[in-house]
């Protein structure tokens, strides 16, 4: 997404420091983990819960840890792209004053990993036939980063995969992204300091916003979903371990 809208540096830059201040504080960590427990609660109506592939235990922890960091980042991008986006859209935030304005630590949580990424037309085969139907099934312009990351274990993502593309509860999540992105509207307009901006945005911008706004509930209901077959979907409800101590 950022690499996208840093084709309009002009529109980027400003726009971010509108943001940035709501973004430190803890009224956007609440938000953000609130948009997540919304995401888990609808899990129930869109598919049941499944015993997760078998795996050794190094390998299910790191894959743990993989999800939980998506599943705590992705909440705080949707929250951030919905405040731009009604900003862009007309809806400038007024910021709420009673609001938690508390500033939390800057930075990476000191227990989030890092999170290689594969290269999008991988040398295993069946990673690349994998990465290939991801971005056609899914509808996206590239591969998505959950799974050029869970491409590093390729057994694992080839015995989820064919949960993550089957139509019905594809069909299902996508009934709930209405309801889910007026949530993350709500969570907008709670954050403490008002968001405008002066300068109107470039179209391709307005674009790239609306296409996030959307397609982020569906990935994080899909990592939800895996996160909660692996170690339960109360543990995906959080708090995530990786965004703690």
């Amino acid at each position: 997404m950022f690499r996208s809208l840093a084709r309009h540096p002009g529109w980027l830059f400003p726009a971010w420091r509108a943001l940035g201040p709501d973004l430190a504080t803890a009224a956007a960590e609440k938000g953000a983990a609130a948009l997540r427990r919304a995401c888990v609660d609808r899990l129930a109506a869109c598919v049941p819960a499944a015993p997760s592939p078998p795996l050794d235990r190094g390998s299910r922890e790191d894959i743990r840890a993989v999800l939980e960091t998506f599943a705590y980042v992705i909440p705080k991008a949707w929250l951030a792209v919905t405040a731009l986006r009604e900003a862009v859209e007309g809806r400038p935030l007024a910021g709420m004053a009673a609001a938690d304005r508390t500033a939390l630590p800057r930075g990476v949580p000191p227990r989030m990993p890092p999170i290689p990424l594969l290269p999008e037309a991988p040398d295993e085969p069946r990673v690349r036939e994998i990465f290939e139907a991801a971005r056609e099934r899914l509808g996206r312009p590239a591969v998505p980063s959950l799974y050029r990351t869970l491409g590093r274990w390729p057994a694992y993502l080839a015995a989820v995969w064919q949960q993550v593309i089957e139509p019905g509860p594809l069909a299902r999540y996508r009934a709930e992204i209405p309801e889910l992105i007026g949530e993350a509207v709500r969570a907008a307009r709670a954050l403490p300091y008002p968001v405008a901006l002066a300068k109107p945005a470039p179209d391709e911008v307005a674009a790239v916003l609306a296409v996030y706004q959307r397609n982020m509930p569906e990935t994080l209901l899909q990592i939800l979903r895996l996160l909660g077959d692996l170690c339960g979907r109360e543990v995906a409800r959080g708090p995530l371990g990786v965004a703690t101590g």
